[in-house]
């Protein structure tokens, strides 16, 4: 089994959401067939909305117990990544293929 250890500063965890946003615009570029039209990644209201509560709360380990500043924070931090990964997209749509 392989061990990811976490991302432990911002830079890193927007990197990352930055390189997902890209790999979803690519698989929509090369493959719309079977991932959907690139139009559909770029205006796509739900890539800049919040994350959904009910969702976004079952995912967390131990929510329940955690302050409700540190619910905020990550909250945001998430909605935070799904902005750089919608940016992501958009500048791999504008990009020149090699």
């Amino acid at each position: 089994t392989v061990f990811h250890p976490p991302r432990k500063t911002f830079r890193s965890i927007a990197g990352k959401s930055w390189r997902i946003g890209r790999g979803l615009m690519q698989l929509k570029k090369y493959h719309p067939e079977r991932f959907g039209s690139v139009w559909g990644g770029i205006f796509n209201v739900r890539a800049v909305l919040p994350p959904h509560v009910g969702r976004f709360s079952s995912r967390m380990k131990n929510w329940q117990s955690l302050p409700s500043v540190e619910k905020t924070l990550f909250f945001c931090l998430q909605w935070i990544m799904k902005w750089i990964a919608q940016a992501g997209s958009i500048m791999e749509f504008f990009s020149r293929d090699k």
